[in-house]
């Protein structure tokens, strides 16, 4: 499967007019230039960028995370809560990917 990217003039463009946006549109310029250089591998060879990749799922997790202790907070609730699954799976594929570098 072949991903096309925007050339690197356009992700300029993008980065440009990021702070005339608003910080919700700010985020989601950021999001989509994660996601975009996730697709331009700096070897050849490989099909994604795998430190790009793990940047992003990293700050997935963290977004995460922040909004599980949020919702902690807002319980007042002093007894301990298990992680979700999913949680785990995330954390599983980053240490998966941080083995393989």
């Amino acid at each position: 499967m072949k991903i096309l990217t925007l050339g690197e003039d356009d992700m300029q463009l993008l980065k440009a007019i990021k702070p005339f946006m608003s910080s919700k549109g700010q985020g989601i310029i950021d999001t989509f230039t994660m996601v975009m250089n996730i697709f331009k591998p700096q070897d050849p060879q490989q099909k994604i960028n795998y430190d790009a990749l793990t940047e992003f799922l990293t700050i997935m997790n963290e977004s995460y995370e922040s909004q599980k202790a949020l919702k902690k907070v807002e319980k007042n609730s002093s007894e301990e809560q298990t992680a979700s699954p999913k949680s785990h799976d995330v954390e599983n594929l980053l240490n998966v990917l941080a083995d393989k570098k």
